[in-house]
């Protein structure tokens, strides 16, 4: 069961492509590999690559409150932008499959029906098993699974008698039972419930925001070879089919001390949100007291016939 919040997917995968590159300062000039090339070199050259690989070096926020960029520049903001659930794949109350799990310690012991249970005899050749009279097999029948001294287990096949005197069930014959202290519970291990889930598009918007144009685009461009190169591992985390797009170069106007120079790319994807229906109590039920004077609760206009009604002194 999950719910995938995409921005801290996509989130951790900056922060761990900015680690990356921290780590191994050889990767900026791969990036950017263009700038020490002819016709760009004379202008850009090692100058930029030394730029940038000093702006990788130092932290840079991730938020995502856009308006906090203005304090946090350089930074990176992370915003939803849309979602959308997938029509196609919805299905009646979002059934996805039916789920088996062991269940705990604590629920195979609420499946215990009676314990102690005192076996006192054992007929191979009829399958009976003798109990001894303080033991209760009020709620014992046929399916469920009596344990004998040894933890072993055998299916009751019925014949359960619960009066003083003859109390009794009826296992299978010839079985390796051993007389003693034992326990009866169900014949459940398991808990099955519904899995349900739903499919939605998403459309994430990252920011790249500075206070120089150059660095916007240098960071814009790393984001793009995260995003790309860790495609992977944004599936395995729950944001399926990723493909992005590039906006246009601006300058944010709304900040007037400083210019803050901004490029978004817009990242959408596919996820998955699946939860179980064991966990789910709806309020399909509500109990209503109607309070009426006495005047009125003896109204046949009403017709009440069908509903308490508590009559108060006033």
């Amino acid at each position: 069961m999950a719910w995938i919040l995409s921005e801290l997917v996509i989130e951790s995968s900056i922060r761990e492509g900015l680690a990356n590159v921290r780590n191994d300062l050889t990767i900026v000039d791969d990036v950017f590999d263009q700038l020490l090339s002819l016709p760009v070199s004379p202008k850009y050259g090692t100058t930029e690559i030394t730029k940038i690989k000093n702006l990788v070096a130092k932290s840079l926020p991730i938020i995502h409150l856009f308006p906090a960029a203005e304090s946090k520049v350089p930074c990176i903001s992370i915003q939803l932008l849309s979602a959308q659930e997938f029509e196609r794949h919805d299905v009646l109350d979002d059934f996805a499959a039916d789920q088996e799990r062991d269940m705990t310690a604590a629920e195979l012991n609420a499946q215990i029906i009676v314990d102690p249970v005192l076996i006192i005899n054992y007929d191979t050749y009829s399958g009976i098993v003798l109990i001894d009279d303080s033991v209760d097999l009020t709620n014992v029948h046929a399916n469920q699974i009596l344990v004998d001294a040894n933890n072993n287990e055998f299916e009751i096949l019925g014949g359960v008698n619960n009066d003083l005197g003859s109390k009794q069930v009826i296992i299978q014959k010839q079985a390796d039972l051993t007389i003693g202290t034992g326990s009866i519970k169900t014949i459940f291990d398991m808990i099955q419930t519904e899995l349900r889930a739903n499919i939605e598009h998403e459309t994430i918007i990252i920011g790249i925001h500075s206070k120089e144009a150059l660095t916007t685009k240098y960071l814009y461009t790393l984001i793009k070879y995260f995003l790309e190169s860790r495609k992977i591992d944004l599936i395995r985390r729950g944001f399926t089919l990723p493909t992005y797009e590039g906006s246009d170069f601006t300058r944010n106007a709304e900040y007037q001390a400083d210019y803050v120079y901004t490029r978004y790319l817009t990242i959408r994807g596919r996820i998955e949100n699946t939860w179980t229906s064991d966990k789910v109590t709806p309020i399909d039920l509500i109990d209503l007291d109607l309070r009426v004077e006495k005047d009125i609760a003896t109204n046949e206009e009403l017709n009440l016939e069908d509903q308490t009604i508590k009559v108060t002194d006033n």
